[in-house]
């Protein structure tokens, strides 16, 4: 028996005690359900000899009926609070990032780099293939494969300002990183909460843009938000509107606002026809400085 063996390997060797910690004992459970008795056994030996059964598994307890009477016995056997241990959802990419950990070897980060450039140069194609696939194209409908779960109608997604074109980032490799000086992420998502808050950015794109007035408050809403947001993030030393330049703001903050939000206007048309994927006309005021 194995208790007889249990028994025997502490006292030939010597042995103040004997612990069995026994990994992934979930299937043991599972393929065992009537047939416990044997456990029940071991468990029973652990009360009166040196001997200690730690069994590590899932929780088990909603595999048998409340009234199994094995079960019953068994569990109250072992010492209780059960010691749950718990990880979090995404361990599994913890453990991917950390093997995947660049080492502070320069020549090694040498290699990694041309290796990581040929391997992007490499996956272009298939890249591009993925993409289309997948319909990461605003001129096509990008929502149709989505499962129902995720399925969104016009009047939601007329809900959302824009659409960032993800494909569009370039990369983060290497050569952008900067070494010196900087502003602690801290600091800096501090200051970004500030300038939320502010709403003179808001008030200046309020007096420079020219609104027709037939345009749909969502998507003037919307262009609105997105140029005060491309304001505040590129040209926060504005304080009046005679502050700005009106040829860079419709480069860097109009301009981009208007093709944000006329992705979203283009996917609404394709599956709801009483939406026009054309935006109102934006213009920009002569401001006398």
């Amino acid at each position: 028996m194995l208790q007889d063996w249990i028994r025997a390997v502490i006292k030939d060797n010597n042995l103040y005690g004997l612990i069995f910690i026994w990994d992934e004992f979930t299937d043991f459970f599972k393929n065992n359900r009537t047939r416990l008795s044997g456990l029940q056994a071991l468990v029973e030996m652990s009360e009166g000899d040196f001997f200690y059964l730690i069994p590590v598994t899932h929780n088990v307890a909603n595999l048998f009926p409340a009234k199994d009477k094995d079960w019953n016995v068994i569990s109250h056997r072992f010492v209780l609070p059960f010691c749950n241990i718990e990880l979090p959802d995404n361990m599994a990419f913890r453990l991917m990032g950390k093997a995947l950990e660049k080492r502070q070897d320069t020549h090694l980060m040498d290699e990694w780099q041309e290796t990581s450039e040929e391997l992007y140069e490499r996956t272009r194609d298939a890249r591009a293939l993925v993409k289309k696939q997948a319909k990461m194209d605003e001129y096509q409908f990008m929502f149709g494969d989505l499962p129902g779960i995720f399925r969104i109608d016009g009047a939601l997604l007329d809900r959302f300002h824009g659409f960032i074109k993800g494909w569009d980032i370039p990369q983060v490799n290497d050569g952008m990183k900067i070494c010196g000086w900087a502003l602690n992420s801290e600091y800096f998502c501090t200051i970004m909460h500030l300038l939320r808050e502010d709403i003179s950015y808001r008030a200046i794109v309020d007096q420079l843009l020219e609104v027709p007035d037939d345009a749909y408050t969502r998507d003037t809403e919307a262009v609105k938000r997105i140029a005060t947001a491309y304001l505040k993030l590129l040209f926060p030393q504005v304080k009046t509107v005679e502050d700005v330049n009106p040829k860079e703001f419709k480069r860097y903050c109009l301009t981009p606002a208007c093709k944000m939000r006329r992705i979203i206007r283009m996917q609404i048309s394709m599956f709801d026809s009483s939406y026009n994927s054309e935006l109102p006309q934006f213009t920009i005021r002569e401001v006398a400085k």
